[in-house]
């Protein structure tokens, strides 16, 4: 489980907050150092996304006590169960942090600048999935998928 504050990306699986590289091999993208960890049940993935929770980064604004700080990302990789080393399915589960306006939340200095960050990213999202979109309805006129733009969407 990991979450992106800012520009930075981190695990929420431990308690010390120890920044983690997003890198590229052979044109796929990864978080170097990414903790996994093997579950055996339901239980245990509940009680893996509670922890994640608990440790995100949260700040008070006017609007919210507990306003997320940082967009989360939990990933379960499920394996065939008479062939572990076979990928079954991978399963995404992504938690955003809000779009935030600096004068209704009364936000400034940190908190006016995570807002800025939070909501540059959340546009470079909207950029990309419009651009999805488009190259849906009009497949002959396909523009180019601006995933780069962010670690959000890369």
């Amino acid at each position: 489980m990991s979450c992106s504050r800012a520009s930075s990306i981190h695990s929420t699986l431990r308690r010390s907050r120890v920044f983690l590289q997003l890198l590229e091999k052979d044109g796929r993208v990864y978080v170097k150092d990414l903790e996994e960890r093997p579950i055996k049940s339901y239980e245990e993935a509940k009680l893996m996304l509670e922890t994640g929770q608990k440790n995100r980064q949260v700040g008070e604004t006017k609007c919210n006590s507990d306003s997320s700080r940082s967009h989360c990302v939990f990933s379960l990789h499920l394996y065939h169960q008479d062939d572990p080393t076979t990928l079954f399915s991978k399963i995404s589960i992504v938690d955003l942090a809000g779009c935030e306006r600096g004068a209704k939340t009364g936000a400034s200095g940190l908190r006016l600048q995570e807002a800025s960050k939070i909501n540059g990213s959340l546009m470079n999202l909207n950029r990309c999935l419009e651009t999805l979109r488009f190259n849906q309805l009009h497949p002959k006129s396909e523009r180019p998928v601006p995933f780069r733009s962010s670690k959000l969407t890369r």
